[in-house]
């Protein structure tokens, strides 16, 4: 982003935008300084439209998500998974979104019964993701591992 333009960020419902840091930076929202780590999310409440700029020289990487609508309070998360890590994963409510905070190689395996029931592991999904993307996972218990050879960083958003 450039210091003397900013960008105007214009949500589509009064509910507003996230954004994730997907470096450390320093930004001017609404001309307040805001200092944002990797991987820490900043919830911009309403329609309104948000001016963001730097307040330095660095260039800033951010993920924007528009949120349309909601069902119920968003859930959100942050996992780090080493190589050969896995973790899982109950979402049974709803759709949940995955952002890459770096580059990802996982595996997504979901449970294919129900929650209180044995696990029955569904066909394997490939996840291969630079800083930046993303990918939907759908409801119910999944078990993600770091495929990768160095550490899996990423933010979840349940819808």
């Amino acid at each position: 982003m450039d210091r003397i333009r900013p960008v105007t960020l214009h949500p589509s419902s009064d509910i507003g935008i996230i954004l994730v840091a997907l470096d450390d930076c320093s930004l001017i929202v609404d001309k307040k300084a805001v200092t944002m780590k990797s991987g820490q999310r900043k919830f911009m409440h309403g329609k309104k439209e948000f001016s963001i700029a730097t307040n330095t020289s660095n260039p800033i990487s951010l993920v924007e998500v528009d949120v349309a609508t909601v069902t119920q309070a968003l859930t959100f998360g942050r996992i780090k998974l080493s190589p050969g890590e896995e973790t899982q994963d109950a979402s049974d409510r709803n759709d949940t979104l995955l952002i890459a905070v770096t580059r990802l190689k996982l595996t997504d395996v979901c449970d294919l019964n129900d929650e209180d029931e044995a696990w029955q592991p569904g066909p394997a999904r490939a996840i291969d993701l630079n800083s930046g993307q993303f990918t939907w996972l759908r409801p119910g218990m999944h078990a993600v591992r770091n495929t990768g050879t160095s550490m899996a960083d990423f933010i979840t958003i349940e819808w």
